[in-house]
């Protein structure tokens, strides 16, 4: 096992400097000058000039990323180049909250989901089961900016239960947990459902029923155990999916994340922020993948890392 994890934490950093090389890259080659967005229009040749300076945007390509790789590793994230502000503290407390956001959401998904696959296998072919998959092709299919909007529109505006948009307590979270985690409750649902049909046909289900175990025995302690690492794998996925398409739920919800601050950045050109927000968003994939691959041992004794 230790070895196991040694070989895939290295794997990890490789994967890390990959992504920062390319993600470097392509902030480097982008069309247009960036030091005349920054100074905007009407801005005088000297201050552009100065900008490119302050910015090291007039030096070659492997002297400015080993520059930024440098700073990395000192911990300075550097600042961001339209509001001077340092960077990891503009993305410090965002990435917090989209943590919290994609949390409830996983959560969510994970409750509802797994629930709705096993007994959409147990029943299968039935009214159950067809109901299940037709709510999990809706989930799939919606976009999340109108499953927002639908929610706002019936919990927020008719029922006046839920506030509309913004942050500070439980009441805030429901809405946009629900909206960023339907489409996730949809895949875990007929993930578990497809793992679930595969195991409830092994022979060692039919010898537990024969050996005179329950159903409910069957089923969650037998089934559902040796069906978990296609599933545990889909939740792993589902979770830097969320964390990276956060992005439409934080700005309908006018959430304060990671996601928001990714698009502000596009489209204003900050290319400091981007390239932090990139490469975080890669270390969460990554580390969640490397979570699952040790996890499958605790749900199948059969899966050894010798």
């Amino acid at each position: 096992m230790l070895s196991f994890a040694v070989g895939r934490g290295l794997g990890l950093l490789v994967v890390l400097f990959v992504v920062s090389l390319v993600t470097f890259s392509l902030t480097y080659f982008v069309p247009g000058d960036v030091a005349l967005v920054i100074a905007g229009p009407g801005s005088s040749a000297k201050s552009i000039s100065a900008i490119r300076a302050k910015l090291h945007l007039d030096r070659p390509f492997h002297v400015r990323y080993a520059q930024w790789l440098g700073s990395l590793f000192s911990g300075d994230l550097g600042e961001s180049a339209i509001t001077k502000e340092p960077v990891g503290q503009m993305v410090g407390f965002r990435f917090l909250n989209t943590l919290e956001l994609t949390g409830a959401g996983l959560g969510l998904a994970v409750i509802l989901g797994m629930p709705m696959g096993v007994l959409a296998a147990i029943k299968r072919n039935s009214l159950l089961d067809y109901g299940t998959m037709v709510l999990s092709v809706f989930g799939i299919s919606m976009p999340i900016f109108w499953i927002g909007l639908m929610l706002i529109y019936f919990f927020a505006v008719r029922l006046r239960v839920l506030p509309v948009t913004g942050q500070g307590g439980l009441r805030h979270l429901v809405l946009p947990a629900v909206t960023i985690g339907v489409n996730s409750v949809a895949i875990i649902a007929r993930m578990t459902r497809s793992s679930m049909l595969e195991v409830l046909g092994s022979d060692y289900i039919r010898t537990a029923k024969a050996k005179g175990c329950s159903e409910r025995q069957v089923i969650w302690l037998h089934a559902l155990r040796n069906a978990m690492i296609p599933i545990i794998t889909t939740i792993g996925m589902q979770l830097g999916y969320l964390m990276g398409g956060a992005v439409l739920t934080e700005t309908v919800f006018a959430w304060s994340g990671i996601g928001r601050l990714f698009a502000d950045s596009v489209f204003r050109r900050d290319f400091p922020v981007l390239q932090i927000l990139v490469l975080l968003l890669a270390a969460v994939f990554a580390l969640a993948n490397f979570l699952v691959d040790l996890s499958y041992s605790l749900f199948d004794p059969r899966v050894r890392y010798d």
